[in-house]
């Protein structure tokens, strides 16, 4: 299992942290502000290269955040 909404979220977090918009993170990849968005409220799929390419984008470790993801999943099934 692996928690999408987890590693939007972490993505979030890290991006709000350093004081960045999602207008700049869609124009670092290329993207629509509105595509950034979907990505972020976890409504759009994050393919694993652009995953890596946010991740440059905010200097953070991707594997990092993919462990975060599943490690989310684990203890929502452990607690249901």
């Amino acid at each position: 299992m692996f928690n999408r909404q987890a590693v939007a979220d972490h993505i979030r977090k890290c991006r709000e942290d350093k004081g960045l918009t999602q207008f700049y993170m869609a124009y670092k990849l290329q993207i629509s502000q509105n595509c950034y968005s979907k990505m972020e409220l976890g409504y759009s799929k994050i393919s694993l290269e652009r995953l890596f390419q946010i991740s440059e984008v905010l200097e953070i470790d991707a594997i990092d955040t993919i462990a975060l993801g599943r490690i989310k999943s684990m203890v929502v099934i452990k607690n249901y």
